[in-house]
């Protein structure tokens, strides 16, 4: 009777661990499948060919080591832009100190002046790299990249990251929408032909508005100065958004829009690390830098004119931050004199 109940006991306990087996194959394969298309989609948008920027001896590692990332809102409506010119409507440059947990953040405005590469010494609108690269046989992302660490001084561009109009309007929809504080009030045709009124105040807005709201700099008074503080309001709060827990629910969509929008350097296994060093850096240790420059008027084409000066400035703001050599005189701007 005492081996009956053995043998009912052993009988059941081999049911529940197949059963238990069967639900874990079920998980593993759900769970592989899942990692996979995630893979797959972000896999879409890696440049496997970018290399580590000549300013370097070696490719830094992130979330070890300072780095930097250059982010591209460009115009193209694909990923990668190869089949169409494009030029770059957003320039941010973020360099990151995992150690110190801080980063500064300067946006080129971009209808700057400056010296594009591999045109032998031509000025032209900095956003104009990327067409020009294209023009003399040259990758386009590596000539922005080039043109930007020229122009800040040699500060290295270690990473990047490009975004089409849709993959930005996509994601702000998927992570239902930014809210902004408009300082003035204005209307806009959107990327869709669309008309948006912008009032004065607290306004929730689509990704149709965002990108319209981030785009907008003809009737702002400051010009570029006004738009580029309105691009680190919206993609601030688009950051926090993809690095908070609540992201995890819309993953696999947005892991979608990226892989058909997205262009970057960085492998897919870093991304978490990114975000990861993102979520550690306190919100009063993120540095917005400005770029002052006076508008002129040369031979019919409106230029923002960066002068050496405020280069140097920016330019060993952003070494201070990587933990490269600076000049401290040069970061320092001196006090206007007072008049009696």
């Amino acid at each position: 009777m005492k081996n009956q109940r053995s043998e009912q006991r052993a009988t059941r306990r081999k049911k529940r661990n197949r059963i238990l087996f069967v639900c874990l194959a079920l998980f593993a394969l759900i769970g592989s499948f899942y990692i996979y298309q995630m893979w797959t989609a972000l896999a879409k948008g890696h440049d496997s060919n970018a290399t580590k920027s000549d300013l370097r001896q070696k490719q830094v590692e992130i979330g070890k080591e300072p780095f930097t990332v250059l982010l591209m809102g460009v115009d193209s409506r694909t990923a990668k832009g190869e089949k169409e010119s494009w030029r770059s409507d957003v320039l941010m440059v973020a360099a990151i100190n995992p150690e110190k947990k801080s980063a500064s953040i300067v946006s080129i405005p971009r209808d700057t002046q400056t010296t594009i590469s591999h045109t032998n010494g031509r000025k032209d609108k900095i956003n104009s790299a990327a067409t020009w690269g294209r023009e003399k046989g040259v990758d386009p992302v590596s000539n922005v990249r080039l043109t930007v660490e020229s122009f800040l001084g040699g500060v290295p561009i270690d990473y990047y990251a490009k975004i089409n109009f849709q993959g930005f309007m996509d994601v702000v929809n998927q992570l239902n929408g930014v809210d902004v504080d408009v300082k003035r009030a204005f209307t806009y045709h959107s990327f869709n032909d669309k008309i948006i009124h912008f009032r004065l105040g607290p306004m929730h807005l689509n990704g149709e508005e965002a990108l319209a709201y981030v785009r907008m700099r003809k009737q702002d008074p400051e010009g570029d100065h006004g738009r580029n503080r309105r691009q680190q309001e919206v993609i601030n709060q688009l950051l926090d958004k993809l690095t908070g827990v609540q992201v995890l629910t819309k993953f696999t969509s947005l892991t979608e829009i990226v892989g058909n929008n997205f262009a970057y350097s960085f492998s897919p296994s870093e991304i978490p690390t990114l975000a990861s060093v993102y979520r550690g850096i306190p919100k009063e240790s993120f540095k917005h830098i400005t770029i002052q420059a006076p508008s002129e008027r040369i031979n019919g084409i409106w230029y923002d004119l960066v002068s050496q000066k405020e280069r140097d400035r920016v330019s060993n703001l952003l070494k201070k931050e990587l933990d490269l050599p600076y000049d401290q005189n040069k970061i320092e701007v001196p006090s206007p004199k007072k008049t009696n």
